[in-house]
């Protein structure tokens, strides 16, 4: 994460702060920030004829930080390699330069209208913006940081209590990335002038020429203005929400299944307890247990605020590792009780599958649930530890989890599975 000190494209001394931009790429050398203008890719849709020498783009953007909306694409020249094109052949379009006021804040989404004729039906363009300035406007180094940050202060660290729609939305309390909106999509909570549906639940509403309330999903007006409005799910290619998802392995409508692993034998809402298309492995490795005495509690994983996913990266700086320096687990104060754990006690986490040792955290956050007539209580761990360094780090948290994948993407269930957790070690000083 580095400002520049200079606000050309071109070498620059690095010092704390933060760079993004979608217009240039960086590269870090021995002291300095090297900014170049970045390439674009546009795909061009033409008839089968001879290229004529002119193309008019007209590119499509989506937001970073703002509300979305179109810009013009100006560019000073195009040329193919050679008159005759083929398919893939490739045209390169020069000068590229983005207008408008928030031009930063946007990144490329392109679809273009050649007002020539091209021998292709689909042909991949190079455009390549000239050399140009940087005009110092960039705000962040992770876009998911974006306006969390800016001329006021930290917005991430307000505490203000104000909230004016009486629906809990508090806008002033912290910050909501990328724009401080509290609900997505929430222009579906307004009817086609724009009032509320429900009066007594009131988050948005346009009056005088503009919406007041929650930041708006899409600043574009109500409905009736047909000419210059968008559907509320932005999303969505269609604009509105739906219940059936077609060309899904388990849809099209959706249902709920208990994961691979449970504290439950039978689901409530389905004669199925699990999802018959999920994916489950066979081997040893992929042992697994429900219901299972040996591993009454539910177990899930996440992340913390000082570590970046597996912890790969900020586990060797010292000040992160400081603030989280090794595995633990988290429990609930009755759980605690229950076996004998105290904060801070070295404890062992256990699947059907391996077994971690973890500092305990207990605490308030966590408590048990009532299933069925029954008291289950959760754990949880991160899974940003292992492998090297710090040397007493601890493991991964996923030498717990289970292999078995959701059926779309095989994404696997780490978020809730079934473990047990002892007491293996004395208090820490």
């Amino acid at each position: 994460m580095s400002f520049i000190t200079g606000t050309t494209a071109g070498k620059h001394w690095i010092i704390p702060g933060t760079f993004l931009s979608d217009n240039f790429e960086i590269s870090y050398g021995l002291g300095t920030l090297c900014i170049e203008p970045a390439p674009a890719t546009i795909n061009v849709t033409a008839d089968d004829k001879v290229y004529d020498g002119t193309i008019e783009a007209v590119v499509h953007l989506s937001g970073i930080g703002v509300d979305g909306g179109e810009l013009d694409i100006s560019h000073t020249s195009a040329s193919f390699a050679d008159k005759d094109v083929a398919e893939d052949k490739l045209v390169t379009v020069h000068g590229i330069a983005i207008e408008g006021p928030d031009a930063s804040n946007y990144r490329l989404n392109p679809v273009v209208y050649p007002s020539a004729e091209i021998s292709a039906r689909s042909i991949d363009v190079a455009a390549v913006t000239d050399h140009k300035d940087y005009d110092g406007s960039t705000s962040s180094g992770n876009w998911l940081y974006c306006n969390s940050y800016t001329e006021k202060g930290n917005m991430a660290a307000r505490r203000g209590k104000k909230d004016p729609t009486g629906m809990g939305l508090y806008p002033e309390w912290s910050w909501c990335w990328p724009v401080n909106r509290r609900i997505i999509y929430n222009r579906a909570s307004v009817d086609l002038n724009g009032k509320p549906w429900s009066p007594d639940k009131n988050i948005l509403e346009y009056k005088n020429g503009k919406w007041v309330g929650d930041v708006p999903d899409g600043g574009w007006p109500p409905m009736t203005n047909k000419e210059k409005t968008k559907r509320p799910f932005i999303m969505k290619p269609d604009g509105v929400a739906s219940v059936f998802g077609p060309g899904r392995a388990d849809g099209p409508f959706p249902e709920h299944y208990e994961p691979l692993e449970c504290p439950v034998p039978k689901n409530l809402f389905s004669s199925h307890r699990m999802s018959p298309t999920a994916v489950v492995y066979g081997a040893d490795t992929d042992a697994h247990a429900t219901c299972d005495p040996r591993f009454p509690f539910v177990g899930t994983t996440y992340r913390v605020t000082e570590h970046w996913q597996t912890g790969i990266l900020t586990r060797w700086q010292p000040w992160l590792l400081e603030t989280q320096p090794q595995l633990f687990v988290e429990m609930s104060i009755e759980l605690g009780k229950l076996k004998g754990i105290n904060n801070g006690d070295k404890c062992k986490v256990s699947s059907a599958r391996g077994e971690v040792e973890a500092v305990a955290m207990v605490t308030g956050r966590f408590k048990p649930f009532k299933i069925q007539g029954t008291t289950v209580h959760q754990v949880g761990l991160p899974w940003c530890f292992g492998w090297i360094y710090p040397e007493d780090g601890g493991d991964s948290a996923n030498l717990l989890t289970p292999s078995a994948g959701d059926p779309n993407t095989r994404i696997p269930e780490t978020k809730a599975f079934m473990v047990n957790v002892e007491k293996s070690g004395k208090r820490r000083a």
